[in-house]
């Protein structure tokens, strides 16, 4: 087999590698979460503010009582205020039935804002398939892959990355390609 076929078939084999890693980092972005939200403290409620429309609806949305385990629904917690008696509680500012922006789910917590919550999702109570943990801590802010205030981050990450592992990619393949063998 000539020379010049070898060095071809290893280019683009580099190029197909590179390809490969390029697509297993766009793979391997983690999603964003259910709930993007900020916090709020207003003594003795703590709020986590939903920032957009989840189109989860509320009896889809379970919190898990202590101590007993079991879960209920945030649709049956439907709320103005919590409250001493009744700790946590949601806030359906539109009252839509889902958790969309400007809803929140509230914590009855005099003195500070200090805690986390687990929102368990699913069909139902019995058939539960995901969750995501919210914290209350004031100022918090959850804004898609972080804490911070630039929605383009992600994009710039995911972006430049590719781009990266593209240019080496391509390093690679024209190395591979002057290669004497």
């Amino acid at each position: 087999m000539p020379i010049g076929r070898r060095r071809t078939g290893l280019s683009a084999t580099a190029c197909a590698l590179g390809a490969l890693v390029t697509a297993s980092v766009a793979i391997a972005t983690p999603p964003c979460p259910a709930f993007d939200y900020r916090v709020v403290f207003q003594d003795p409620v703590c709020s986590a503010v939903l920032l957009r429309d989840s189109g989860r609806p509320l009896a889809n949305l379970f919190l898990r009582e202590w101590p007993s385990g079991d879960y209920v629904s945030f649709a049956d917690l439907v709320r103005p205020a919590p409250s001493e008696a009744e700790r946590w509680t949601f806030l359906d500012a539109n009252s839509d039935g889902t958790a969309s922006a400007n809803d929140a789910f509230q914590h009855w917590t005099p003195g500070s804002c200090g805690t986390d919550l687990i929102v368990y999702m699913g069909a139902n109570a019995t058939s539960l398939g995901g969750s995501q943990g919210l914290t209350f801590r004031e100022g918090w802010v959850l804004d898609c892959m972080g804490s911070r205030t630039d929605p383009n981050l992600p994009l710039l990450v995911v972006g430049g990355g590719t781009a990266g592992l593209n240019a080496v990619g391509i390093a690679v393949a024209w190395l591979l390609s002057r290669r004497d063998t």
